[in-house]
């Protein structure tokens, strides 16, 4: 690391008395913004290191290359630091990274809804966390772990709070007066105490997370970075369509090697329910290409990709159902009031009876399989008026036959059926492409046909000898 030590631009001058300011250049410069430090600078975005909040990380800009354009980046943030001019883009350091003290790769993980901080009597609430690993503090309203706390709701800050002196200085009498008591209690008896301070900001709440405990006679405070896990702040990366999906349900045949990574990809995006039909355990070979891992061998798969959605994507309503059915009677029962069926059993015969069963019970079907040893994924649906009837389908309807070549199969000892070796990478695009015409079809967009063919290994044959997808 290399530093620069200069005098302070003249534009910071209405906030600091600081005469000089360090620039540092990291390794990846040019490529990666230098830091800028300024000593006593009372303004937002400015950490307790003095470090001024310019760029966020992975910017590109050629502002940096010159002291010229560093300098006029300096200036646009003093414009916006006197104006109170700061936009959402401008929010790229956490209100923990600004406290003088941090604990290094930790963070806490909290509901901040379940917290109901607004409108909590006194702004106070009754906290306690657990070290769940060396790494995660779960944090909980109530006194129900190991760690005692409270959680105070104060009016938005200026900047964020370096020091126990500026988290006290936005606490109400009531507040102040109850964290100095927990926080006496840490010299006086030893007990780690745990605070939170929340309030509102310019994209919605934020809240630091400070842990208070006795070392060799001394107090240590440390910030913590919070890790919110509200169901909303989770939704952030399920994609545009969540709103849209919330209300579908999708009946999933077959949560293998396929379907599993499949009704992931579903609850992720933000199905609202999934009834999984499988009867078949988990076995140690499955996991290679499985969505679970090797804890939940010995799991009827249906449960074992339960338990994952569980942890993945809460919002999801999941049923499980540890059956291989055949009957069309039973097949009706289960898909009854479903918004889309989804057969990944890669059983061309049972494909054939779900088609005629769903036509029947006019219920939308997607059909999903690799063939060729995973060479070649074929997407099926059979949902819309002018989608084919896939029991019917043929180069006479328009359809192409895939190629015929016999598969090589596997035998494992103590599994009756064959292992294709399909690779894992063909298993997760097949699974992602699935996902897609199904979330394609319920959000009513219909960009894919009713039948999607893409080659994921070429072969020697036209026209699956190149990478892709393969005209209707």
């Amino acid at each position: 690391m290399r530093e620069w030590d200069g005098p302070t631009a003249e534009c910071l001058a209405p906030f600091t008395d600081a005469a000089t300011m360090t620039i540092r250049f990291h390794d990846g410069w040019p490529f990666q913004h230098p830091r800028l430090f300024v000593r006593d600078l009372d303004a937002p975005h400015v950490n307790a290191a003095g470090e001024l909040c310019l760029w966020g990380v992975g910017a590109v800009t050629d502002e940096w290359l010159t002291f010229s354009g560093f300098v006029s980046r300096i200036e646009e943030w003093a414009h916006r630091a006197a104006t109170n001019g700061f936009g959402p883009e401008d929010f790229a350091l956490d209100a923990h990274l600004a406290f003088e003290e941090i604990r290094p790769a930790a963070m806490a993980t909290v509901d901040l809804g379940d917290l109901r901080l607004r409108g909590a009597r006194g702004g106070i609430v009754d906290v306690s966390g657990r070290w769940a690993t060396k790494h995660v503090l779960e944090v909980v309203r109530g006194s129900g772990n190991p760690i005692q706390g409270r959680a105070y709701w104060v009016a938005e800050p200026n900047t964020a709070p370096r020091c126990l002196d500026d988290v006290r200085s936005l606490l109400s009498t009531s507040q102040r007066n109850n964290f100095d008591r927990r926080y006496r209690g840490v010299a006086d008896g030893g007990r780690t105490q745990l605070f939170i301070v929340g309030w509102d900001r310019q994209r919605g709440e934020e809240a630091l997370v400070v842990l208070a405990e006795k070392r060799d006679e001394r107090v240590v405070t440390e910030s913590i970075q919070i890790a919110p896990v509200d169901t909303t702040v989770l939704k952030l990366r399920a994609g545009p369509d969540q709103d849209v999906l919330s209300d579908r349900c999708v009946v999933v045949f077959g949560v293998g090697a396929i379907g599993s990574h499949l009704a992931c990809r579903l609850a992720d995006s933000g199905i609202g329910r999934l009834v999984l039909v499988d009867s078949d355990r988990l076995r140690p070979g499955d996991v290679v290409r499985h969505a679970a891992d090797r804890r939940l061998v010995g799991f009827l798969k249906v449960h074992a990709v339960n338990a994952i959605l569980e942890q993945r994507a809460p919002w999801t309503a999941v049923q499980s159902i540890a059956e291989s059915p055949w009957s069309p009677d039973g097949l009706a029962k289960i898909i009854e009031g479903s918004d889309c069926v989804v057969d990944a059993t890669g059983l061309q015969s049972f494909t054939s009876q779900l088609s005629l069963v769903t036509d029947r019970a006019r219920v939308p079907l997607v059909a999903t399989a690799l063939h060729q040893s995973g060479a070649i994924s074929r997407v099926r649906r059979q949902a819309t008026a002018d989608d084919t009837l896939i029991s019917d389908r043929s180069p006479d309807t328009g359809h192409r036959d895939l190629p015929s070549a016999p598969e090589a199969f596997a035998y494992e000892p103590g599994c009756s059926a064959p292992v294709n070796n399909a690779p894992p990478v063909s298993v997760a695009a097949a699974a992602a492409r699935t996902a897609s015409v199904v979330v394609d079809f319920l959000t009513g967009t219909l960009a894919y046909s009713d039948e999607v063919i893409e080659v994921l290994r070429p072969l020697d044959v036209s026209p699956f000898d190149q990478v892709g997808l393969v005209a209707k």
